[in-house]
């Protein structure tokens, strides 16, 4: 293989890598874990979508949606109001700006924290504890670390 030519595969292969590391820049990270929580409480921040779904049906959050395990079955079990009736209860569910994209909204674990983020939401069950997980880019994950570690 001539020089040129081993030059111009090494440039496609350096772009092949670029494109790869720039869609790898999204991460999930579990949040509330220390709580081990059977409930939470979900809101959208004022200005923003949160439109959750659950094996092909879509609702829209409009006002605070409690999300709780239930006892006797293994679904989510869900109240509060939306935009277009959501379902009583879900195996698990993903939650976005309606498009695929971050929206911003908050968690509470009733009567101990609230967390404002940025991202897209999913709930699901393990035992009977609720796992809260936000999938957000690479680089909020890093800044909201160095956020909490400088904070008082």
């Amino acid at each position: 293989m001539s020089h040129p030519m081993k030059r111009w595969m090494g440039g496609i292969a350096i772009c092949l890598l670029l494109h790869v590391s720039a869609e790898a820049r999204e991460v999930s990270v579990r949040v509330l874990g220390l709580f081990h929580s059977y409930s939470v409480l979900i809101t959208p921040s004022p200005g923003h979508v949160l439109e959750c779904a659950e094996n092909g049906r879509r609702w829209t959050i409009a006002l605070p949606y409690l999300v709780r395990v239930g006892s006797s079955t293994p679904a989510l079990l869900l109240s509060g109001r939306t935009g277009d009736g959501a379902p009583h209860a879900v195996s698990r569910m993903h939650c976005d700006d309606g498009q695929s994209g971050a929206t911003e909204f908050t968690v509470a674990v009733p009567g101990k924290i609230t967390r404002h983020y940025r991202g897209k939401l999913r709930l699901e069950r393990l035992g009977r504890e609720l796992l809260v997980i936000v999938e957000m880019e690479l680089e909020t994950a890093v800044a909201s670390g160095q956020r909490r570690q400088q904070a008082p």
